[in-house]
C-alpha cells in the first residue's frame, strides 16, 4: 500500500510544479515592461499604449542588420509590437512595401520581418527610406498612427 501512496504523492509534487510554473509564466505576460526610450532602429520593439497608440511615432528601422563594425550582414531586421496588458493586438498594412506579412500571436504581440531595400548604391550616391503606413486594432481600439514605419538603408552611407 505505501508504494501506490508514494506514486500518487510524486505525481502530485509533478503537477503542483506544472501548474506553479504555467502560473508564473502567465503572470510575466501579464507585466510586460515596453521601454520606448530604449529604441534600437537593428532590434525595433515599438510600445503599444492601451489607447492603440504606438510609441515611439514614426519608427525608424533598418532594412538589414549591422554588426559591430557597422557594416552591413544581411539578415533582416524584425520588427517587434508589443501591448503593455494582453490584448488582441493586430497590426496591418495599408501597402506591402516595408515588410513581410504581419504575424500576431492574439495575446499582444506582432512581428514583421522588413524588406531589404535593396543592392547597396554606387559610390557617390545614397539609397532613399521608405515610410509605410499601418493600422493598429487593439480590441475595439483602431489607431493609424501619423508617423507610420520608415525603413532606413543600414550601413552602406559608409565607404
Amino acid at each position: 500500500m505505501s508504494v501506490p501512496l508514494l506514486r500518487r504523492v510524486a505525481l502530485l509534487l509533478v503537477l503542483v510544479s506544472l501548474v506553479t510554473f504555467r502560473c508564473q509564466t502567465y503572470r510575466k505576460r501579464l507585466m510586460t515592461f515596453c521601454d520606448p526610450g530604449r529604441y534600437s532602429k537593428a532590434f525595433p520593439l515599438i510600445c503599444i499604449d492601451d489607447s492603440g497608440f504606438p510609441h515611439p511615432d514614426p519608427a525608424h528601422v533598418f532594412d538589414v542588420q549591422p554588426d559591430a563594425n557597422n557594416k552591413t550582414t544581411g539578415r533582416p531586421v524584425v520588427v517587434h509590437w508589443s501591448t503593455q496588458h494582453p490584448g488582441n493586438l493586430n497590426v496591418t498594412f495599408t501597402d506591402d512595401g516595408c515588410t513581410q506579412q504581419v504575424k500576431c500571436n492574439g495575446v499582444g504581440d506582432c512581428i514583421a520581418i522588413v524588406k531589404p531595400l535593396g543592392p547597396p548604391p554606387t559610390p557617390g550616391t545614397t539609397t532613399p527610406s521608405r515610410k509605410c503606413s499601418y493600422s493598429i486594432n487593439l480590441g475595439k481600439e483602431l489607431a493609424d498612427p501619423p508617423g507610420g514605419l520608415i525603413v532606413d538603408p543600414c550601413c552602406w552611407a559608409t565607404p
